[in-house]
């Protein structure tokens, strides 16, 4: 069996029983970890003293509500992914490529955790892969699951490979910014404001409905292809995208991407 396949059925079987969204501080405390805030560098959180009295480490936070946002429960769900490498005696990583190929797989453990396939896998299989389908999918993961838009995405694309979801926001000098991609060749990159993708999502935002985009609106983005459906939703600064493409124009392969980790649990639960 793989790291990856362990790391998934892990996460099945510590979701088992539980109520959802999954009672993340219970989980903790059940497992004997201890959660706190505290300087974290430049680590988004961080996992320490994992032999002998595993704590997680949030970022110090001024104000907000006292229970945990929705990515801070995504996070402390990653650091669990990192105890349990720990425990099933993964070596750290030695290389930034090793490094990278760890985040993942704790990625992965983090939103198989929280949207686990016994309780999600029937209503994330269906057939109906339009880019509508999908990015309305991701909402009630949110909504129902307790994890974080990204997040909701990435388990999304675990059961549909031909959808690729971006989140852009506006920054100033007049710029849309890609910081969320599920496929990563996209993150980062810049679209200017007069570029005809970027002027419809100015317009068309600050909307609570979905609105479909034209893929020729897609240019700029040279990694998708074969597009049969868009759409978005978002505020006058944020944007989220659903972008569905024709069946059999990605090629997933579970070892190589810990998100496509999908057949090797579905017969078993």
């Amino acid at each position: 069996m793989s790291i990856l396949q362990s790391l998934m059925e892990i996460a099945e079987a510590l979701a088992v029983g539980r109520s959802i969204p999954l009672p993340i501080v219970d989980l903790c405390q059940d497992l004997g970890v201890e959660i706190h805030r505290s300087q974290t560098g430049r680590a988004r959180a961080l996992l320490v003293d994992a032999k002998n009295n595993p704590k997680v480490l949030l970022p110090l936070r001024d104000k907000g509500p006292a229970e945990f946002t929705l990515w801070e429960r995504f996070l402390i769900a990653h650091e669990l992914g990192h105890l349990v490498l720990h425990h099933q005696g993964v070596a750290k990583p030695k290389n930034p490529s090793e490094y990278w190929k760890t985040e993942r797989l704790c990625d992965a453990f983090a939103r198989w955790l929280l949207v686990p396939e016994s309780r999600f896998g029937e209503l994330g299989r269906q057939e109906a892969r339009t880019a509508a389908h999908s990015l309305n999918l991701t909402r009630y993961l949110e909504s129902n699951a307790g994890i974080n838009w990204a997040g909701a995405a990435m388990r999304v694309t675990d059961w549909h490979c031909d959808v690729t979801f971006l989140q852009l926001r506006r920054e100033l000098g007049n710029t849309l910014k890609v910081c969320f991609c599920s496929t990563p060749k996209e993150i980062g990159r810049k679209i200017p404001i007069s570029d005809p993708l970027a002027t419809a999502l100015v317009n068309r935002g600050g909307k609570r409905t979905l609105e479909a985009l034209p893929a020729e609106l897609l240019g700029c983005f040279p990694s998708l292809s074969e597009v049969s459906s868009c759409v978005m939703m978002g505020s006058l600064t944020d944007f989220r995208l659903a972008v569905a493409s024709n069946p059999n124009t990605r090629t997933p392969s579970l070892e190589s991407d810990p998100r496509l980790m999908r057949e090797s649990l579905v017969s078993r639960v």
